[in-house]
């Protein structure tokens, strides 16, 4: 991380020079372009070939450049999810990235159904994380183990800067920590008024990130934007 710095001017240095112009090739193209005999056009063309080969080398560096900061990078978050083990234990990392995909998943069809909503309707979910519990509620019974096969027959390329979660939950298993925090709790009870702090955050996601123009009124309570279950 320390050396993330140097490593991108680096990488920014190699894609300058491997495909940005600059006053050597314009005084070659005007030389090229003012050469009537052909003895001096040789030695344009052999100037402009060993640019070329240069280039192609600073191009093959580059991408060794690349794959090497890309595997550093990785290797940081692995370094991080190490740190995470040690506290919560390798179980407790490996549930933690089959939380963060669920929410994910939960996440993307919940805006995707709020868009249609707020499009129609003008209205919004006053708290979000409660919608969100809702909805999952609501969820057909295999939701959490499609998401688990989807995250875990995932594969990740040479030059991507984070690994898969399968291979972060392949890495936590082989260190097998324990961990020293254990406690089965809600999250929320970390809060003193999780309600009242969900409900002002939610309000400066839709705002903020959202870009869209809620006001107190079409903030409404969760219940409004679920049918009540059909009892047998």
């Amino acid at each position: 991380m320390r050396l993330g710095y140097l490593i991108r001017r680096i990488d920014l240095w190699f894609i300058r020079v491997v495909y940005e112009r600059d006053s050597w090739d314009l005084a070659f193209q005007e030389w090229a372009d003012s050469v009537d005999d052909w003895r001096l056009g040789l030695i344009v063309f052999c100037a402009h070939a060993a640019v070329w080969c240069s280039r192609r080398i600073l191009a093959v560096l580059l991408v060794i450049g690349h794959a090497v900061s890309c595997f550093l990078s990785r290797q940081m978050e692995y370094h991080a999810d190490a740190c995470a083990s040690s506290v919560a234990g390798s179980a407790g990392t490996e549930s933690m990235l089959l939380r963060l995909r669920e929410q994910a998943v939960l996440h993307q069809v919940a805006m995707n159904g709020l868009s249609q909503i707020w499009k129609q309707r003008h209205k919004l979910p006053e708290n979000l994380p409660d919608y969100l519990r809702e909805l999952e509620s609501r969820a057909p019974a295999d939701f959490h183990e499609q998401a688990r096969q989807t995250m875990l027959n995932e594969t990740a390329p040479w030059f991507t800067t984070h690994p898969t979660p399968a291979q972060r939950i392949r890495q936590a298993r082989q260190q097998a920590v324990e961990g020293i925090f254990t406690l089965e709790k809600p999250a929320r009870l970390l809060f003193g008024d999780f309600e009242r702090t969900a409900k002002a955050v939610t309000a400066r996601y839709y705002l903020q990130d959202l870009r869209l123009a809620v006001t107190n009124p079409m903030l409404r309570p969760v219940g409004e934007f679920f049918a009540a279950p059909v009892r047998g």
